[in-house]
């Protein structure tokens, strides 16, 4: 059975304390709080802030909208026609402004403003509306804060072992003279580590503690690009090619458990795969600093 994860309960305690609050005050509805709050969840704090300022910002092009809609309207069908015209305008400025993801929050906030916002004055009532909305984003991010702050400190380091495990395994391919479609994802791998890494930088940017640590691992990014660079090169190189007796002897010190075709052993006089062999020593060194 699939465990619950702690995303999932982040967002019911966020949801929960938005409803606490917002029953405290008497508010008229609350719907606005909790969607938010449901909408900015996210794994980390940076991914959460990232997303909770997007949606604030589409937030406050729905309510405008609507604000001015419900001030323009004046029966049912020029109502309606307001409607059409709103969701497409909130659309439309959410995507030239470059906030899509908002897109859904912006147009529930304009249609529960423009829909409920009759018999109130819709200036109000919008301001209220979304004033309860960014409530909702700014419990979601302390909850995130508050709750496991070190997930993307275990996620980051999770991801950080794949790598070194997938380098390893994508290097004693090509010295044996075998495919592996690994390689192809390599760099796309390395740069969701480097995102995961972002999310851990932003939290702890300002936190002397972390300082050491942030930088270790930006040069364990820039190893894992290295790395990638030479294992290219091997691969495009691997099938005229073969080991130097240097680097075998190297290889059985790092306890490679391989089994190395003779032939792939070179005289130690025989130059003929300097550039080879060149690649091969600079990976062997990068996997004992990884």
């Amino acid at each position: 059975m699939k465990k619950i994860g702690l995303r999932n309960i982040k967002t019911a305690l966020a949801v929960v304390i938005s409803v606490v609050i917002l029953r405290i005050f008497s508010s008229e509805t609350y719907f606005f709080a909790p969607i938010a709050a449901i909408m900015t969840m996210q794994n980390t704090v940076y991914s959460s802030f990232r997303t909770g300022l997007n949606r604030m910002i589409g937030t406050t092009i729905g309510a405008v909208i609507a604000i001015i809609a419900v001030e323009l309207s004046v029966n049912v069908m020029v109502n309606s026609i307001l409607i059409f015209v709103g969701i497409i305008l909130v659309i439309y400025l959410c995507n030239v402004l470059n906030f899509k993801q908002s897109v859904g929050i912006a147009c529930i906030v304009f249609l529960m403003i423009i829909l409920y916002a009759d018999n109130i004055a819709p200036v109000e009532y919008g301001i209220s509306r979304l004033l309860e909305t960014f409530m909702g984003i700014i419990i979601a991010l302390g909850v995130n804060f508050v709750v496991s702050p070190n997930e993307s400190q275990k996620k980051m380091y999770e991801h950080y072992d794949k790598l070194k495990e997938q380098i390893d395994e994508i290097f004693k391919n090509i010295i044996l003279n075998g495919d592996n479609p690994k390689l192809f994802t390599l760099r796309d791998d390395i740069s969701e580590f480097k995102a995961i890494f972002s999310s851990y930088q932003f939290e702890h940017m300002d936190d002397n503690e972390y300082e050491e640590e942030l930088d270790l691992i930006n040069n364990r990014i820039k190893l894992l690009r290295e790395a990638n660079v030479h294992l290219k090169l091997l691969y495009d190189m691997r099938a005229n090619c073969c080991l130097s007796t240097a680097n075998y002897a190297k290889l059985k010190e790092s306890d490679y458990e391989i089994n190395l075709r003779k032939s792939a052993v070179l005289p130690i006089d025989d130059h003929e795969n300097i550039v080879f062999n060149f690649h091969v020593d600079k990976m062997i060194n990068l996997i004992k600093k990884l």
